[in-house]
C-alpha cells in the first residue's frame, strides 16, 4: 500500500506527525490508488476529518487500507469539467464528448451525446471502456407523439427515459442532472427547434427496472409523497424529475387532460409546464 499527501509516505502505515505538520497556507492532496480521496489545507474540515480518522488507526496498515478503501468506494458526486459546453454542438461532426470530475478533481470519464433527430443518446466511457447507461431524451410535438402521450398542438414537450444501470448509480451521483440539463439546452439552442415548452415525464412499474424494485424511481418517491398526504402537484415536484423542471422554470403541472386522470398506482404521466 502506498499513501501519498503532505509529507505522508510511508508503506505499511501513515506518520501521525506528518499528518500534523500541514503548512496552513498550502493545499494537499491525499492519494490512494491514483486516486485523490481528500483535499484541502489545515482548516479545511473535510479534509481534517479524513486524516483525523486516518490517525487513528496509524499504527496498523491494515486498518489504515480498510479506511482508504472506503473512501476509494464511495458514491462520487459528478460534474462537468467546462459546464458552458451543456447544450452545445461539437465543432466537427455529431457526437459531443464532456469531461466528468468528481468533487475531488479525479478525471472519472467522458459523457457522449450522440444526436438522432429529434432525439439524444448517452454513453458513458469510464477507464476506456464505453459503457451504455441507457438514456434518451427527445423533444416530442403534436404530430411526433410517443405512446399518446398527452401533448396538444403546438406543444414541444421534452421526454426522457433514464434508466441509468443501478452498478452506475450507485458509484456516482449527478449524471442524470447533467443529461437533462444538456438536452433542455441543446433543444433550446438548436435552430431547428429553439423551442421547449415544458416536459412530458412517464413513470410506470416494469422489469426494466428490477434493480430498483420493479418501478421507476419517481414513481417510487411520487407515491411516497402523495401517501403521506401531499397533492399531486406537491409529490410531482418532490420527484427528481419535477426538481429538475422546476429548477428550469416549469413550474405547473399537469395531469388531467381531456377528462382522463393520468395518475394511477402502477402508471403516472405528468407534464410540467411554464
Amino acid at each position: 500500500m502506498e499513501l501519498d499527501a503532505a509529507g505522508i509516505g510511508k508503506k505499511g502505515g501513515v506518520n501521525p506527525d506528518a499528518i500534523g505538520s500541514i503548512n496552513s497556507n498550502r493545499r494537499f492532496a491525499l492519494v490512494y490508488k491514483g486516486e485523490i480521496i481528500a483535499q484541502g489545507s489545515r482548516y479545511d474540515k473535510a479534509y481534517q476529518k479524513v486524516l483525523q480518522e486516518i490517525r487513528k488507526v496509524s499504527y496498523s496498515s491494515e486498518k489504515v487500507g480498510e479506511i482508504l478503501e472506503s473512501f476509494v468506494n464511495r458514491r462520487r458526486i459528478v460534474s462537468v469539467e467546462d459546464v458552458s459546453l451543456l447544450g452545445k454542438a461539437p465543432e466537427k461532426g455529431v457526437k459531443m464528448l464532456f469531461n466528468l470530475f468528481d468533487e475531488l478533481g479525479n478525471n472519472i470519464g467522458q459523457l457522449i451525446r450522440s444526436p438522432n433527430k429529434n432525439e439524444l443518446y448517452y454513453r458513458l466511457i469510464f477507464r476506456g471502456k464505453e459503457i451504455d447507461i441507457k438514456s434518451t431524451l427527445k423533444l416530442l410535438d403534436d404530430k411526433y407523439r410517443l405512446r399518446g402521450l398527452p401533448i396538444k398542438e403546438g406543444e414541444h414537450l421534452l421526454y426522457g427515459d433514464l434508466n441509468i444501470p443501478k452498478e452506475v448509480t450507485d458509484k456516482y451521483s449527478g449524471l442524470g442532472q447533467i443529461i437533462y440539463e444538456d438536452g433542455l439546452k441543446y433543444f433550446l439552442n438548436a435552430k431547428k427547434y429553439g423551442k421547449v415548452d415544458g416536459t412530458v415525464s412517464v413513470w410506470i412499474k416494469a422489469d426494466i427496472y428490477t434493480d430498483y424494485g420493479g418501478q421507476s424511481i419517481n414513481l417510487d418517491q411520487f407515491w411516497k409523497a402523495r401517501d403521506a398526504g401531499v397533492s399531486i402537484e406537491q409529490a410531482a415536484f418532490s420527484t427528481f424529475a419535477g426538481k429538475q423542471a422546476k429548477k428550469f422554470g416549469f413550474s405547473k403541472v399537469r395531469f388531467d387532460i381531456k377528462d382522463k386522470n393520468f395518475v394511477e398506482r402502477d402508471q403516472v404521466i405528468i407534464n410540467f409546464l411554464k
